[in-house]
């Protein structure tokens, strides 16, 4: 008999065996080990690393050794039940070969084994051990093992099989269960690293394989490639920045200065890094030549050839990084292939792979931007902190890839507030342990480091030790003086009193940004002001409208702008970082002060002295609804203490931005408001993976909270996204391939997306009318439908009341 891993169907249309079983598990073992970096560079708590992930490899399909699983994989047998589930076979033989040399690695073995075709539960909940009834588990296993030792000397003709059979016993249940309980009440932030990175390692093998897909061999990027695109300035030969007279000296000094820390003898002590600077400064390739330099100090000295790892918190930004990366700096190098550069983001998951049998794969290509097979990853904050913090397969099978990275974060004050001490303390281990190095670069820094010492190091006795990359800092945010700060919030206005401040302080011969909290407000002024009927050019951006569209409109801001015309925009925070405009002058709803901080680096960017000390007004609204939903946005926390930073001062200079950012994370010290930040990092030590929300387990933690009250929309704007749902559905009803509808037309179904609060009245109409019904998760706004649900220029209608009769609609 021939033992298969995977099956595929010939084009007599049979399914027939694809991979012989013991050469996936020999592969699986491979790509595994080469994957493992240099092990005396982990800090994990296990000397023999390499044989632990060894022994793993070879045991997580030993359950395919059954004739079960073979007819089941073949199709010769209708049913095989629960019988030809395989995974825990090789867990209970884990578990047995460890229980008595060393019981904490023999319930981790059998964790990460038994759990590699699904998603973390907690370690503790005995049932994943067991099933609900013992029994019923013990007698599946029971006849499982009967089958296999019946083809015993069969399946020892296979090459380097091991002698597993006096491994093959079901474990005496009460025991195991009182010694789980035991071991897991100490508890120990190692292990979660230890298990998440070797079942990163498992499965990502397991699904390279079982796709065909090739393990990418990272290449020697140079390390002068940013040079060479923008040459760097002799750090020697440069004033110091109290001296410097334009903004781009500025620039040149702050890069220079950057650079030279990698000539720092104890450089490679440091695993933390911050770079604080103005926007404007030129971070994005300052951070990038840095993180070259460092990458080949570490292939020098460590002979490890690092990935870098770029984070980002918005797709506009990715998409200006990877247009940076791609097309400028790594051009010729990415076009004759030497240089692999992936931009890894996407919006809400629309395909469940759950449900999805894991033998038919996945296409390489998805593969490939799956597991990060590359030199640089460019990727959002959702895919980044979700697989740190995470206990999703999907997500965890690129969780290895931080060990020995090097790690670049930018913008990271669009972070929760309240998730930032469990963010920090995350972060701190993941250098402790798994060698990672990090730049955690902003105009504001906010003090994650600070929080994750006070309310979480702290207790477990460890210190954040981080290097800053930019001294000079300081003096060179006092160089700074294109804009400033002006509250106007000692009362709480309506929006006829803000287009009272608007007409009072607004000039038409000057560019202006308004940027709300909510998207309802932004909608609202947009509406008001165009009534006023001015000539200048008047744009919306927010959420509300399809992606596809709002980079558009940011195009079209940024061309009037480049004219010198003077366009008022409107907006939500999603122009606060990393969209390149430049106002003269604006309004922000009040909200935190970091973010407060990135609007006005939307002003007098370019530093013009003829607009020095350009205005930011700060507002504050009286709808108490208003309120309630920014503190949505931003977390509870935010706002008092925003209003609280800002009262008593009639204006603040751009010198004293980052005194007023420090001032306002100082000032938050309530302990009770990172709660769910410390619970969720007592989960990780707990291996607490899943379990009842309330009590805040591992799979908790989001970066972005999906609102419960939220629906997702596809819209049909136009004849490409009307191409883009058609195909879609052909995907689901099985007329077309995954990998031919993720190559043309994935991208543009996701930028169709929007998500809308289903409490709306339209909303409502579209979930009651089943023709509106995409999915069970997505609604449509089919094209001939667009004029009665999509506004052309502010996008889904809000209005509280219906002003089209339905029975119009074609």
């Amino acid at each position: 008999m021939t033992y298969f891993s995977h099956a595929r169907i010939n084009k007599e249309n049979i399914k027939v065996g694809s991979k012989k079983l013991i050469q996936h598990l020999q592969n699986v073992q491979n790509i595994a080990k080469v994957n493992l970096i240099n092990t005396k560079r982990l800090n994990l708590g296990f000397n023999d690393i390499a044989h632990i992930l060894d022994e793993i490899c070879f045991y997580h399909d030993l359950g395919k050794y059954t004739t079960y699983f073979q007819n089941y994989l073949l199709g010769t047998a209708n049913k095989s039940g629960s019988l030809k589930n395989h995974s825990r076979i090789g867990a209970y033989c884990l578990l047995n070969k460890y229980y008595e040399i060393d019981f904490r690695l023999a319930i981790i073995n059998y964790f990460i084994t038994a759990s590699h075709h699904g998603n973390f539960k907690s370690i503790r909940n005995t049932e994943f051990f067991y099933g609900t009834y013992g029994e019923t588990i013990k007698e599946e296993f029971e006849q499982q093992k009967l089958d296999i030792e019946n083809n015993l000397d069969v399946i020892y003709q296979e090459n380097n099989i091991p002698d597993f059979k006096g491994l093959l016993r079901f474990p005496d249940y009460r025991n195991t269960r009182k010694r789980i309980k035991k071991e897991v009440k100490i508890p120990n932030i190692q292990n979660y690293f230890f298990i998440n990175y070797l079942f990163s390692l498992l499965i990502e093998a397991d699904k390279l394989d079982a796709s065909e897909t090739p393990v990418y061999s990272r290449q020697q990027l140079n390390e002068n490639a940013v040079d060479n695109f923008l040459p760097r300035s002799d750090f020697s030969k440069l004033p110091s920045p109290v001296d410097a007279e334009d903004q781009n000296t500025l620039r040149n000094i702050a890069r220079a200065e950057v650079i030279q820390q990698i000539y720092d003898p104890d450089i490679m002590d440091y695993r933390l890094f911050t770079l604080t600077a103005p926007t404007g400064i030129g971070k994005t390739l300052t951070s990038l030549d840095f993180a070259l330099k460092l990458k080949a100090k570490i292939r020098d000295e460590e002979n490890h050839e690092a990935q870098i790892i770029y984070g980002l918190p918005f797709i506009n930004i990715i998409e200006q990084a990877l247009e940076v990366y791609s097309n400028q700096v790594f051009k010729e190098e990415v076009k004759n292939g030497k240089v692999s550069i992936l931009a890894h983001y996407q919006y809400a998951d629309v395909f469940d792979d759950s449900k999805k049998d894991e033998s038919t794969g996945y296409q390489q290509k998805v593969m490939q931007l799956d597991t990060w097979q590359s030199d640089i990853v460019i990727t959002s904050f959702v895919q980044f902190f979700e697989t740190l913090i995470s206990n999703r397969n999907k997500l965890l099978k690129k969780f290895h890839h931080y060990a020995g990275s090097v790690i670049i974060l930018d913008e990271v004050q669009t972070l929760k507030l309240e998730l930032m001490p469990l963010i920090g303390a995350a972060l701190h281990y993941l250098t402790k342990f798994l060698d990672a190095r990090i730049i955690m670069m902003t105009a504001t820094q906010p003090k994650i480091f600070g929080l994750a010492q006070e309310f979480i190091l702290n207790e477990e006795g460890e210190k954040a030790k981080t290097k800053e990359l930019l001294p000079s800092h300081d003096q060179i945010f006092q160089k700074f003086e294109r804009t400033r700060i002006v509250p106007l919030i000692d009362e709480a206005i309506t929006n006829d009193d803000f287009i009272e401040y608007f007409q009072k302080y607004w000039e038409k011969t000057k560019s202006c940004l308004i940027v709300c909290n909510t998207v309802k407000r932004s909608i609202e002024l947009y509406e008001r002001i165009r009534e006023l009927g001015y000539e200048n050019k008047l744009y919306y951006l927010s959420t509300n409208i399809v992606p596809a569209q709002r980079q558009g409109v940011i195009e079209k801001v940024r061309n009037q702008l480049t004219a010198d015309h003077k366009p008022i925009l409107i907006s939500t925070q999603v122009v606060e970082a990393g969209v390149d405009l430049d106002f003269d002058m604006g309004f922000r709803d009040v909200g935190p002060i970091d973010s407060i901080v990135q609007v006005a680096g939307r002003i007098n960017r370019e530093n013009s002295e003829e607009r020095k000390h350009s205005p930011l007004y700060i507002v504050k609204f009286i709808d108490n609804k208003e309120v309630k939903d920014a503190a949505k946005v931003y977390g509870d926390l935010t706002l008092s203490q925003a209003s609280k930073a800002l009262d008593a001062k009639d204006e603040i200079s751009e010198k004293y931005y980052k005194t007023l950012v420090e001032t306002y994370f100082t000032n938050i010290s309530e302990k009770e408001a990172f709660d769910k930040s410390i619970d969720i990092f007592n989960s990780m030590k707990t291996l607490k993976y899943d379990g009842d929300k309330q009590d805040n387990p591992v799979s908790s933690f989001k970066i972005i909270e999906q609102a419960p009250w939220t629906d997702s929309v596809f819209i049909e704007k136009d004849d490409k996204a009307l191409e883009a749902r058609e195909a879609f559905q052909k995907l689901i009803h099985g007329n077309m391939e995954k990998s031919e509808f993720d190559k043309h037309y994935k991208l543009n179904f996701h930028q169709h997306i929007i998500a809308v609060p289903n409490y709306l009245p339209k909303a409502k109409e579209l979930s009651q009318n089943q023709d509106n019904q995409l999915t069970e998760e997505i609604m449509l706004v089919r094209k001939e439908e667009l004029a009665y649900y999509y506004n052309e220029i502010t996008g889904f209608d809000r209005s509280k009341e219906s002003d089209i009769d339905k029975s119009h609609v074609l």
